[in-house]
């Protein structure tokens, strides 16, 4: 695979990468080229402004696959479960969904955690329904990569999550990663490593939930609007006029 790599990519001019992580990577390989990371980003008609009315339950919304152990659900379904039996979140309060393929291993999952009234697998969407789940929700579901060498793995749904404006609880993964250094410089929402981590975070927001209704959005537009698809086309004119 390396030497097909190698020779793949010896007339490339220069390379590009989605993350730096990433481009550190290619660097190491390809030592003779030049690297640049531009990021995947969302298309800046999505963004939720004016902003969609929310809806009613402490909505917790996933959008799109999951990838079998890479991505890790039981985490977040293991701090559900011990909120709601210690009735520290009223499970008549909480709803999570997932939208996309329905996947029989999640369903058993979600009923060995005795969460089925709470944790509901939906099944695909159109996209602008998709768009229309995410700007409703009071939480925005992310399951980070459960892999320590892949820390730059991004995915774009997250991207699509910044312009839904909500506040994004990125669980699983491993700390230094580059979803919760996206999250970090947007200020839009927080990334929860280990389950007590998640119990926290999710404590937090409830008690904001029962206390105004609603979950505050505080993502800070001028570090968001670096990953529209303006920006990044941008990114990518730059590069390629430095070649022509």
């Amino acid at each position: 695979d390396r030497r097909l790599e190698l020779k793949t990519l010896s007339a490339a001019d220069a390379l590009i990468t989605v993350s730096q992580q990433w481009a550190d990577k290619l660097s190491a390989l390809h030592k003779n080229k030049t690297v640049y990371a531009i990021t995947n980003g969302f298309d800046p008609e999505i963004v939720n402004i004016p902003p969609a009315k929310l809806t009613a339950k402490f909505t917790i919304t996933h959008i799109g696959s999951i990838y079998a152990g890479n991505q890790e659900p039981a985490k977040l379904l293991a701090a559900l479960r011990d909120l709601t039996v210690t009735k520290a979140i009223n499970s008549d309060d909480i709803e999570v969904r997932f939208y996309g393929p329905i996947w029989d291993w999640l369903d058993k999952e979600i009923k060995e955690y005795g969460l089925d009234a709470e944790v509901k697998q939906y099944g695909p969407l159109p996209w602008q329904a998709s768009i229309e789940r995410q700007r409703e929700s009071q939480l925005l579901l992310h399951f980070k990569w459960e892999d320590p060498l892949e820390l730059g793995a991004y995915s774009l749904k997250i991207f699509e999550y910044l312009g839904a404006r909500r506040p994004i609880l990125a669980t699983g993964g491993y700390t230094g990663d580059v979803v919760q250094e996206l999250i970090e410089e947007a200020e839009s929402g927080a990334s929860a490593v280990t389950v007590d981590d998640i119990k926290q975070v999710l404590h937090t927001w409830y008690q904001e939930y029962k206390l105004k209704g609603g979950i505050d959005y505080h993502g800070l537009d001028s570090k968001i609007s670096k990953y529209t698809h303006r920006e990044i086309a941008r990114k990518y004119s730059e590069i390629l006029g430095q070649f022509t």
